[in-house]
């Protein structure tokens, strides 16, 4: 149940952004590749936190390095956003639309859990 949960939410997230990526693509173009890199950034740390916790579930343990894990993915998203903004000009609204897409997925998925509760 839980594994048909999480399935059901990358499925959600992934859809989330292909319809931020299309609705950018068909009215504001210039906006698209800070979409896709905002998108491609939380992608990012979702399949990563992904990984850390299945490792921690599998292991059953926590060790002090694993508290350096979350600090170092979100300093390289935070250096990601930083170069595309600072060296290639990406555009801030993009960035926060393509960074939206996960509150997005959130918000659909309790209206799912709320109208078909298991």
């Amino acid at each position: 149940e839980q594994l048909k949960q999480a399935y059901f939410f990358r499925n959600l997230l992934f859809a989330v952004s292909m319809i931020l990526v299309a609705g950018t693509a068909i009215f504001s173009i210039d906006l698209l590749p800070s979409v896709l890199l905002g998108c491609g950034v939380i992608g990012f740390n979702y399949f990563w936190t992904m990984q850390f916790v299945r490792k921690l579930l599998q292991e059953r343990k926590f060790q002090a390095l694993d508290l350096l894990f979350p600090f170092t993915k979100f300093g390289i998203s935070v250096i990601i956003l930083f170069v595309a903004m600072q060296y290639f000009d990406f555009s801030p609204e993009g960035l926060l639309i393509g960074l939206s897409n996960i509150a997005l997925a959130v918000l659909i998925y309790s209206f799912v859990r709320v109208m078909c509760p298991r």
